[in-house]
């Protein structure tokens, strides 16, 4: 039930980084609970414990929850999106996403779409689609496309296409504050479709358009760890591109 959100302090996850999108994905008008995210998947990129060490850490946690001690929370931010018809002040569709909101193509035929930055036209798009996407985001289908790495303490919105028609379109990285509009172009012979983290999908037709900017509502993640400042947990985000990610891998 909707309303038992509001009587939950704190969720835990088991599993990998698609357990934690169906976990936040959860909480839709309200702030994400605090996150205990313990790595029992395939990749486990945004999991802070592994399964050895979660239930020491867990009660160690708990307990200064308990007493109302303070503990280290990362805010990952998320995008909310709003789909409106045109000439209708009220959106049809609106939900958040922790990772990417993503525009493809509904069919063979290259999908045109015009975006706008602030109220401004900002370029014409031609190709399979864009990704738009958080920093927690940007180590996910973003990177597959070409996309930035971005730290996942800043507060920015990457725009990355996917397969433009453009030798000169780049992805491009924006403050997270700047509000993004985007609609078919009327050149467009092929409609849209639009993905939540992998979760979430809806149509985008020629009468509609949407809204993409910062969310309220962001998932803060628990990176207490005993014995570990900022600057460490900054250290195991790198490891974690190397490890995981294999990040600048040599061949040899």
């Amino acid at each position: 039930m909707e309303e038992d959100q509001f009587k939950i302090n704190l969720a835990i996850t088991i599993g990998g980084d698609g357990t934690i999108l169906y976990a936040v994905q959860q909480f839709q008008n309200r702030q994400v609970p605090p996150l205990f995210t313990i790595a029992q998947g395939t990749l486990g990129f945004l999991c802070q414990y592994g399964i050895q060490e979660a239930p020491n850490e867990l009660k160690r946690i708990t307990n200064k929850i308990m007493v109302q001690k303070e503990i280290e929370v990362q805010q990952k931010m998320r995008l909310k999106l709003k789909l409106f018809n045109k000439q209708e002040e009220k959106p049809i569709e609106k939900f958040n996403v922790l990772n990417e909101i993503v525009i493809y193509r509904d069919g063979n035929q290259t999908m045109i779409l015009d975006l706008y930055l602030n109220n401004k036209f900002f370029t014409t798009v031609k190709g399979d689609g864009l990704i738009l996407n958080t920093p927690t985001g940007s180590t996910a289908y973003a990177l597959s496309s070409g996309g930035s790495i971005i730290q996942p303490t800043l507060k920015a919105i990457s725009i990355v296409p996917i397969s433009p028609h453009s030798l000169s379109f780049r992805p491009i990285v924006l403050s997270y504050d700047v509000e993004i509009k985007i609609q078919l172009s009327k050149d467009s012979r092929v409609a849209g479709k639009i993905s939540g983290d992998g979760q979430k999908d809806i149509y985008l037709n020629h009468n509609q358009f949407i809204i993409l900017k910062i969310s309220n509502y962001s998932a803060p993640v628990i990176c207490d760890k005993e014995g570990q400042n900022q600057l460490q947990f900054f250290h195991s985000w790198m490891d974690k591109l190397k490890i995981l990610l294999k990040w600048n891998a040599n061949f040899a």
